[in-house]
């Protein structure tokens, strides 16, 4: 029997698959990632990018981006719409020369715009160089205690000084610092340490998700979450998810009626090609940077291509219900309110997910 609450999310649900319907046709970009390198100073476990040393030469010049950002935003304003959110990754994006200089002409532009960093490199200067730049939001990794984060992100020192970087920044006045934890096997018994401490540094919210089958983690199957794992996890947000200090399970996946927008303040829908844009460092446009680097997934280059001519009349991939012919999704009954999950766990090649938390639990 169907509890009252998940009646209205399933009501709730019907509006959201209209409007995704809508945005099918008619896309409206909320946020555009642009991945500044791939270089990284740490080596993480479930890196979907596989970010290290490599040097790309391949990488779009500050003045690449600029005039890319600025077609989008003369583009944009001759039709009467808002530029989107500028979020900034990698990698690790401070370790591009001059990413904070580059990112202060963005906000003179006209866009604001955030951050994900591991804040190794964040020290009092640099925070206050990013407070300067106008940034808004900024992401803080932190995957577990001091001895398990170290290990996660294979950098002996790198959890002190990330606390530091959160601290630098709350110090700065950035106006919205969250902490981001990917949740595995091994650190799935510290959230309740973490939690105290993660609230007491004053950050602002703490985004907690899980390990994804994508990218590096697929040398690591034995980190990924079990059934009964997930469910200690979701539980786990549902009990500290506080108005006064937000826990939220990242956007990933579907959570079944009963749990949606009671983990976080929205409901699930993969926005990838339909409120989010990607640029890649090689200038690719993509929908989302953790999906797989596939042919059929880019939809053009920055090089070659003015972006908002992209957003409008390509992206036809990611604008369908993807799973319908799945055998795994095709005749599932969540079918319009999941879609096969995000794009970044999808199978490309074979139609299929490559996870399904609802199936982990049993409860399907």
């Amino acid at each position: 029997m169907a509890l009252p609450g998940d009646i209205i999310r399933k009501k709730e649900f019907q509006k959201l698959i209209e409007y995704k319907k809508t945005l099918f046709t008619e896309p409206d970009l909320h946020q555009l990632a642009i991945e500044l390198t791939m270089s990284c100073n740490c080596r993480c476990l479930h890196c979907g990018s596989g970010c290290g040393e490599a040097h790309d030469p391949t990488a779009l010049s500050d003045e690449e981006i600029l005039k890319a950002l600025l077609d989008l935003k003369t583009d944009l304003k001759a039709e009467g719409k808002r530029a989107p959110f500028i979020f900034v990754t990698g990698g690790e994006p401070l370790l591009r020369p001059g990413a904070i200089r580059l990112m202060q002409e963005v906000y003179r532009m006209g866009y604001n715009w955030g951050m994900t960093t591991n804040g190794i490199l964040i020290d009092a200067r640099t925070a206050g160089a990013l407070k300067e730049a106008h940034i808004s939001s900024v992401g803080v990794s932190i995957d577990g205690l001091r001895e398990t984060h170290d290990w996660f992100r294979q950098t002996p020192g790198a959890y002190d000084r990330t606390m530091d970087a959160l601290h630098h920044l709350l110090e700065a006045g950035v106006k919205k610092v969250m902490v981001t934890t990917v949740v595995h096997r091994k650190n799935l018994d510290e959230l309740e340490q973490l939690y105290r401490i993660v609230r007491a540094s004053g950050c602002h919210s703490w985004r907690v998700i899980n390990m994804e089958p994508i990218g590096r983690a697929l040398e690591h199957p034995e980190l990924m979450l079990s059934g009964e794992d997930y469910r200690t996890l979701l539980d786990f947000i549902e009990k500290h998810n506080k108005k006064a200090f937000p826990v939220n399970f990242g956007c990933n996946h579907f959570l079944g009626f009963s749990r949606e927008h009671r983990l976080r303040p929205w409901y699930f829908f993969c926005q990838s090609g339909l409120q989010v844009m990607s640029i890649r460092t090689n200038g690719d446009i993509t929908g989302c940077l953790d999906i797989k680097d596939d042919p059929r997934m880019i939809q053009g280059n920055i090089r070659r291509d003015r972006l908002y001519d992209v957003w409008q009349n390509r992206f036809s991939v990611y604008r369908r219900v993807k799973a319908r012919g799945s055998r795994t999704c095709g005749n599932c009954e969540y079918l319009e309110e999941c879609d096969g999950g995000g794009f970044h766990t999808w199978d490309i090649e074979n139609g299929e997910p490559m996870l399904c938390i609802l199936e982990q639990l049993g409860e399907l």
